[in-house]
């Protein structure tokens, strides 16, 4: 007989008349009648063909079959019911690997304060991290990634996500650049331009923003990542316009500095997104919260800051 044709709850009654070898007993132990126990037990005697348990004087004895069964019984609903129990761990002895997409500008500003919560709290947890590339939903829905970080995406049913922190995107220069730091619109636009674009478009943001005044900026280089132009900005006299987070992290390193023009730049939220998929997985979870503890981090540190 196949499991659809069975009543899984004749289990319990099983292992409770074959440990009891009493029906009264039995039926007070899975909250049954004595009747309906009696019932029960004679349902299984017919799925097992064996008496199970026969008479001895004023009581039950249980048949070889009975006395075979009962050890695996006790295994099936110990397993049955760990499927059902709420699975936990302890994240200091939790041992894998999460997989996220996200920018090379997210790695290096949000990565730090990350690795120093797993130092300290799941030692042996790795973060395997990739490029964003063009769709994460395939990917995230086929269990290719784990979760991902990236500006706030439009609402979905299938994904689910929690702010990380905010940002906002400056005009960097070399530090000795000829045309200083501060512009009108007409020279900012006249500046050469190193322009991010992981897909390679020649235009964006800043060109959006200078088209309602009638200008238009001369992109010279097209670079994939942000850490990219920031380099490159340093040994050119180009400029870029790159998240503020990034630009505090490289750009004392790099000799980059701010620069000022009439342009204002909008804050932009940054989001850790995962499917729907892994919304209860207590693993996942704990992983998110640990993503969001570190944006957390970066926020303090720019309130501390400023």
């Amino acid at each position: 007989m196949g499991l659809a044709g069975l009543d899984l709850n004749l289990l319990v009654v099983l292992e409770a008349v074959l440990e009891e070898q009493n029906v009264v007993q039995a039926s007070l132990r899975v909250n049954l009648s004595p009747s309906a126990t009696s019932h029960a037990l004679a349902r299984l005697r017919d799925t097992f063909g064996d008496s199970l348990l026969v008479k001895s004087g004023r009581g039950l004895v249980r048949t070889p079959r009975g006395d075979a069964l009962m050890p695996r019984v006790k295994r099936a609903l110990a397993e049955v019911e760990a499927v059902f129990r709420e699975k936990r761990f302890d994240a200091s002895s939790l041992v894998r690997a999460f997989r996220v997409a996200m920018t090379d500008h997210v790695q290096l500003v949000l990565l730090p304060a990350v690795d120093a919560i797993l130092e300290a709290e799941a030692p042996g947890v790795d973060v395997f991290s990739s490029s964003p590339g063009p769709s994460k939903l395939p990917r995230l829905r086929a269990g290719e990634i784990d979760c991902a970080v990236r500006l706030a995406p439009p609402a979905n049913d299938e994904l689910s996500r929690v702010r990380l922190f905010d940002d906002e995107l400056v005009v960097v220069v070399r530090r000795a650049h000829p045309a200083g730091r501060r512009w009108t619109l007409q020279e900012f636009a006249s500046l050469r331009h190193v322009l991010v674009s992981p897909n390679g478009k020649p235009h964006g943001v800043v060109d959006r923003m200078l088209a309602p005044h009638g200008l238009r900026r001369r992109v010279t280089r097209i670079v994939p990542t942000s850490c990219e132009a920031a380099h490159l900005v340093a040994v050119t006299d180009a400029v870029a316009t790159l998240p503020r987070r990034l630009v505090e992290v490289l750009g004392p390193k790099l000799g980059l500095v701010q620069g000022k023009t009439a342009l204002s730049f909008p804050t932009f939220e940054t989001a850790v997104i995962w499917h729907q998929r892994t919304d209860a997985d207590l693993e996942h979870r704990w992983f998110r919260q640990v993503l969001v503890r570190a944006g957390a981090t970066l926020e303090r540190r720019r309130r501390r800051a400023s």
